[in-house]
């Protein structure tokens, strides 16, 4: 069985690195120029906010899994009463 929730927290802590640069990028410009550049801010945020989607939709497939998991036991143990 393949782990997806594993798969997308790869991909999403891999995206994490250039949204923290990013973002580190606009706080050091703001400190030292005192210009806000909100091009590369917002290019920030976007890239969060599909880190975010990507981390919810890791949380809800392992959260799938397990439902899958427990029912497929119940239904074992049911079939079981059945032909026992």
């Amino acid at each position: 069985m393949h782990n997806p929730g594993a798969f997308y927290s790869l991909l999403v802590s891999l995206l994490l690195i250039p949204t923290g640069i990013i973002f580190f990028n606009s706080l050091l410009e703001v400190m030292y120029t005192g210009k806000f550049s909100s091009n590369w801010f917002l290019v920030g945020v976007a890239l969060l906010l599909v880190a975010i989607q990507g981390m919810s939709i890791g949380v809800l497939s392992l959260v799938v899994k397990r439902s899958q998991m427990r029912l497929i036991r119940m239904m074992r143990r049911q079939i079981g009463k059945v032909y026992t």
